[in-house]
């Protein structure tokens, strides 16, 4: 299963989000809902949550900065159902705590998807294109 484009959809009065019918094609079941990096949240199908967390099982909990990332992972996911037209409702306490605003982003990143405020992301997008080239000579395995 692979996400990926950007997509624009408003986050309705009662906290719903339509996911693009692109993304909705590659996913069967519920999803897997926690915190992202750069101020994003990732959704992740069960097939890639339980990758994830087969990854996350082989960090030591005796690490100090291993033991936090996966309580922090862990204690910020919830399931999300995706109903019959295909929307996800975020509940209230996800839409203040992680200051999610209406106007949303939402974005394939190959095994899973990020959701953006709109502003934050056409932000980092811009200045992440900018360096494209230097990034990309930094990444040895590409």
């Amino acid at each position: 299963m692979l996400f990926f484009g950007t997509y624009e959809h408003n986050l309705d009065a009662k906290n719903r989000l339509m996911l693009p019918s692109k993304f909705r094609s590659n996913i069967s079941g519920n999803l897997y809902c926690n915190i992202g990096f750069d101020g994003s949240l990732s959704l992740y199908t069960e097939e890639s949550f339980t990758k994830l967390s087969t990854k996350l099982s082989e960090l030591s909990f005796n690490n100090k900065k291993e033991r936090e990332y996966i309580r922090a992972i862990y204690a910020n996911t919830i399931e999300l159902e995706i109903d019959k037209i295909g929307r996800i409702q975020i509940p209230t306490y996800i839409v203040n705590k992680f200051k999610i605003p209406k106007s949303l982003a939402i974005i394939g990143v190959g095994d899973h998807i990020e959701i953006w405020d709109k502003e934050k992301w056409d932000n980092y997008s811009s200045e992440s294109l900018k360096n494209f080239d230097e990034i990309a000579e930094d990444i040895k395995n590409v």
